[in-house]
């Protein structure tokens, strides 16, 4: 068992103060209340996993979306690469995740000026490489200077709806064999990638896609899902996984779930979500 850091922020500052997706809504604002709440399940779902230690970054006021921090990094080795934002309402964040991954014992590597990549959110690892999602928030020019700072292939997959703008959102890695997706979420040509990538792969049905299914902390065999997803549950509770659900509507309004407000940082290798042993 590989252990893990998982960093999450406090929702303190959250709130839906600004519209930059499709789910955002000011006129249907976030229960500041029962956010808590839910955030608090999710958090003592995700400390309750095997060799998994939750660490926390300060929330900052004017910064609502730090709670998402998944798209604060993406984690190689000892290197982070640090999230740079598409939006500028959520620029603000990038400097913050830099000097906490700095102060924890991570490289913090930044992408060069201009280029959109926002952290793990729209880039997974795969067991032959990388898959990364464009061109809603990062862009297919990042991901072709991550294959070089990496040394690895990484394939690019368009997401062609609107709902799902990044590929976490969308789909995740189970296991080397093994991943979930929302079919809506990608094109012909990125279907035919993930389908080759992973002759196991669960296609959600699509009401479960459109409540996050994909959205999950896969760990070891345990998984943490958003509530309202019982085929997908089913599905993975059918090839041994054990399974949590944690209600995530007050997250969803923003356009995010479960992964979405946990970046998941190995303590070495390049293993992520459900490819730890």
């Amino acid at each position: 068992m590989i252990p893990a850091r998982i960093l999450m922020c406090p929702p303190v500052h959250y709130g839906i103060e600004y519209e930059i997706n499709a789910w955002m809504d000011l006129d249907r604002p976030a229960d500041r209340a029962e956010a808590w709440r839910q955030w608090r399940r999710l958090r003592q779902a995700v400390a309750d996993l095997p060799g998994v230690e939750v660490v926390e970054i300060a929330p900052v006021a004017g910064l609502p979306d730090m709670v998402f921090t998944a798209n604060g990094g993406l984690h190689v080795d000892r290197r982070v690469v640090v999230g740079t934002f598409r939006h500028p309402e959520r620029r603000g964040e990038t400097p913050h995740f830099a000097r906490w991954f700095e102060a924890h014992g991570y490289e913090p590597v930044l992408p060069p000026e201009g280029l959109f990549l926002e952290g793990a959110g729209d880039v997974v690892r795969t067991a032959r490489g990388w898959i990364a999602g464009y061109p809603q928030r990062s862009s297919a020019s990042a991901h072709r200077w991550l294959a070089r700072l990496l040394g690895e292939e990484v394939l690019s997959v368009e997401l062609v709806d609107p709902r799902y703008y990044h590929l976490d959102t969308c789909l995740v890695v189970l296991g080397p064999e093994s991943a979930a997706c929302a079919p809506a979420a990608f094109d012909t040509y990125g279907l035919r990638v993930l389908r080759a990538a992973f002759p196991d792969l669960i296609e959600v049905e699509p009401e479960e896609g459109a409540r996050f299914a994909c959205n999950l902390v896969a760990w070891a065999g345990h998984a943490v899902l958003p509530a309202g997803c019982p085929r997908l549950a089913a599905a993975l509770a059918e090839r041994g996984w054990t399974t949590t659900e944690v209600p995530m509507g007050e997250f969803i309004k923003a356009g995010g779930a479960a992964r979405c407000l946990c970046l998941t940082l190995p303590e070495r290798g390049t293993v992520v979500d459900g490819l730890a042993p």
